[in-house]
């Protein structure tokens, strides 16, 4: 999970939401996803993103609608990915990435790919682009 603002509201819900699951406690899970979610847009910021991304995909797990919070997690890395481009961070492009491709979309990891490589030619990290297995 990535909290990079530690500081922020947001990260506190985030961390709730796992404290929450971790007590079969989802109805207060949902209500601090919720409240890290207007945090997360209202941050213009895309790694809240990926964390609100995140713990719906671990709440959706806990609660069996997987279906329903997978699609709440895309939705979030969409955002947080248009936010990662528009501030032109090939990193944070391929953390979206990554997490596009945990989920198995071999479509949005090529979008990650190829948006990471025109911001960012040649990364300073050893992989250069995410890539799905055939």
């Amino acid at each position: 999970m990535n909290l990079e603002l530690n500081e922020s509201r947001g990260a506190g819900d985030v961390r709730e939401v796992d404290e929450a699951l971790a007590n079969g406690d989802c109805s207060t899970a949902l209500r601090a996803w919720h409240s890290a979610c207007l945090e997360a847009l209202g941050s213009q910021r895309w790694e809240p993103m990926l964390d609100v991304g995140d713990a719906a995909l671990r709440i959706g797990e806990a609660t069996g609608f997987t279906v329903a919070f997978t699609a709440k997690a895309r939705q979030a890395y969409h955002v947080g990915l248009y936010r990662a481009h528009k501030e032109g961070a090939a990193t944070g492009v391929r953390r979206v990435g990554a997490a596009f491709a945990a989920m198995g979309d071999r479509a949005a990891v090529e979008q990650c790919a190829n948006i990471a490589e025109r911001l960012d030619p040649a990364p300073a990290t050893p992989v250069a682009r995410l890539r799905l297995g055939p």
